[in-house]
């Protein structure tokens, strides 16, 4: 990333080696951006003092940045744009949740199928 939206991101929540930017925490896993656009998971397993890192598959990756648009409204542009013969995601009707607001799997709430998320 480049630019202005780099060096609004630099400043956020960072990873714990600051290698990140903090996009979201809920339980049992936090998802950051890393400066190359990557998205890395962490989690723990059951035991509390180990925390395992997984960069994101690119549906993982599209879903993390759509729940950080929320409090991250810039990261927008780091989403794909719909292409004009993208078909409408058939798993949430193309609303881009399954379920209140648990994001979809299979669109990561774009809501349609891109190319990308495979």
């Amino acid at each position: 990333m480049e630019g202005q939206l780099a060096d609004q991101l630099s400043r956020r929540s960072v990873s714990p080696d600051a290698r990140g930017m903090l996009l979201y925490v809920t339980i049992g896993h936090a998802a950051y951006l890393a400066t190359d656009g990557s998205v890395w998971l962490e989690g723990g397993d059951e035991d509390p003092g180990s925390v395992q890192w997984s960069l994101a598959k690119p549906v993982e990756r599209i879903g993390a940045l759509f729940i950080a648009t929320k409090y991250y409204p810039e990261l927008q542009e780091l989403l794909p744009p719909r292409p004009s013969d993208a078909p409408t995601c058939t798993q949430c009707a193309g609303r881009g949740h399954v379920f209140a607001e648990v994001v979809c799997p299979s669109c990561g709430g774009l809501g349609w199928v891109s190319d990308e998320a495979a």
